[in-house]
């Protein structure tokens, strides 16, 4: 069971829903939630809002996708039906473009625009990474570069 919550209040109740979480890709987590049966509380709102909607699994916060996701009904029930999709923290990531940053202080850079090349070996490439990581999110994010004892010889 997981409970999507709205400004720290649980708001519906989801007994299934599918959790996916690739290698080197984006955590989502897939529900299908039935409105207004699935609601929890005494007010229950005439249409579903998922505004500012998110849920907590294994201590992390996922936020939903789609703040209007559209919603079917059928003959059976009085209940909308919504296909979501919560999303994990590193979705951030995909709105940002890599930047040539110009380092002028401490972590204060000022960006040269986003169409560049760049000739680097990997731990220059690391180092970009990380201002960039640095230039959008402060200390939020970082690269670790891992070698191995045959990447050392």
């Amino acid at each position: 069971m997981i409970y999507i919550q709205k400004s720290g209040n649980n708001v519906w109740k989801v007994n299934d829903y599918t959790f996916n979480h690739p290698h080197m890709g984006i955590r989502k987590i897939n529900m299908t939630v039935k409105h207004p049966s699935m609601f929890i509380g005494e007010d229950v709102p005439d249409v579903a809002d998922f505004a500012d909607c998110y849920v907590v699994y294994d201590g992390e916060r996922y936020d939903i996708a789609s703040i209007k996701p559209t919603g079917s009904k059928d003959n059976t029930s009085l209940d909308y039906t919504y296909e979501l999709i919560f999303k994990g923290v590193e979705e951030e990531l995909t709105r940002r473009k890599v930047r040539d940053l110009a380092l002028v202080g401490v972590d204060n850079f000022i960006s040269q625009g986003t169409s560049f090349s760049i000739y680097a070996n990997l731990s220059q490439f690391q180092q970009l990474l990380q201002n960039n990581l640095t230039y959008y999110f402060g200390d939020e994010w970082t690269v670790n570069l891992l070698t191995t004892s045959s990447d050392e010889a």
